[in-house]
């Protein structure tokens, strides 16, 4: 055959050989986005996963922090309820007391009284005798 038709055909071969190669270059590099993407989709997968671990946490004490803030309040009311009964009872043992002592200096006024009546009689009888002995 002619030499112009084996270059024509050695082109179209060098051609065919120049495209395989850049498919070939092409196709690896796809391989290598794929990979690429494969592994940004893994990332994603992980951090989609510990977002959802996270909301997990946060849920959770979320809750024990409103359970904790309840149980909280239900024992600061008790301790408020428990403080005021103690300083009412307070308060009335104070009356009480006052009461026993307002009592007892009036007991004291009165057996000062008595006492003062007791020298009277006894100082009374002791004079009524002085005349009877020396008479």
């Amino acid at each position: 055959m002619f030499p112009f038709g084996k270059s024509k055909k050695k082109e179209k071969f060098e051609e065919v050989n120049e495209l395989e190669k850049e498919v070939i270059s092409m196709q690896k590099q796809a391989l290598k986005a794929q990979r690429k993407l494969e592994d940004i989709y893994e990332s994603v997968k992980v951090a989609e996963d510990f977002r959802k671990k996270m909301a997990e946490l946060e849920d959770f004490y979320q809750s024990q922090l409103i359970n904790l803030r309840k149980s909280f309040e239900e024992s600061f009311s008790l301790i408020l309820q428990e403080n005021n009964k103690l300083r009412a009872e307070n308060e009335n043992l104070r009356k009480q007391i006052e009461e026993v002592i307002t009592n007892f200096n009036a007991l004291l006024k009165n057996i000062e009284a008595r006492l003062n009546d007791l020298h009277k009689i006894v100082d009374e009888m002791m004079k009524k005798e002085k005349k009877y002995y020396y008479v």
